[in-house]
């Protein structure tokens, strides 16, 4: 749980030197439908899918440009076979990502962003199936994971106080292949 905190004060201060009194600052909620890619030291794993919820946090620092953080807890298992390794996985973890606004029409004004990721991801109950169909148990694992971010968010306002958006997310492992894309609905206040 320490490294969960100390995960987010780090996030929240990288971002806080953008604050200033005329800058706004948002805050919601985001639930998601994530599709993932576990590059396993051990062998293949097919590919996980679950819902999740998360918050979302967007400060702006210009007319067209903000940083946006995300904070994520997902929770999904893999199925195992012959070939691939089943497993549950955990994992905490969040994001920093610096958007420009592209200006493609009077009403529609998407938002483009890069930023860095950091989770993490607990691996329990890992086996692998032999060809008769028995579980051969393998070690849990927990790793550490930096992520390069590419993000899109499409926002439309709802009323004066709540704008409602769309985010797209590709968060792709620095270390090895391991990769999660994130399709969201979000609320902002």
């Amino acid at each position: 749980m320490k490294r969960y905190v100390l995960c987010l004060l780090v996030l929240c201060s990288i971002a806080s030197p953008a604050l200033s009194a005329e800058d706004t600052f948002r805050f919601g909620a985001q639930t998601s439908l994530n599709s993932y890619r576990v590059d396993d030291p051990a062998g293949s794993t097919a590919a996980g899918s679950s819902l999740s919820l998360s918050g979302i946090a967007l400060v702006d620092v210009g007319r067209d440009s903000r940083v946006m953080l995300n904070v994520n807890k997902d929770a999904y298992s893999m199925t195992a076979s012959t070939a691939n390794i089943g497993q549950d996985v955990s994992s905490f973890g969040g994001g920093l990502s610096y958007q420009s606004m592209l200006r493609v029409a009077r009403t529609w004004k998407p938002w483009i962003g890069a930023g860095v990721g950091y989770a993490s991801i607990s691996y329990k109950n890992r086996y692998k199936l032999t060809p008769g169909g028995f579980s051969v148990p393998m070690a849990n694992r927990d790793e550490t994971e930096i992520a390069l971010l590419l993000n899109a968010n499409s926002e439309w306002q709802f009323n004066r106080d709540w704008d409602i958006g769309l985010q797209v997310q590709l968060a792709q492992s620095i270390s090895d292949q391991s990769s999660t894309l994130r399709v969201g609905f979000y609320v902002v206040y």
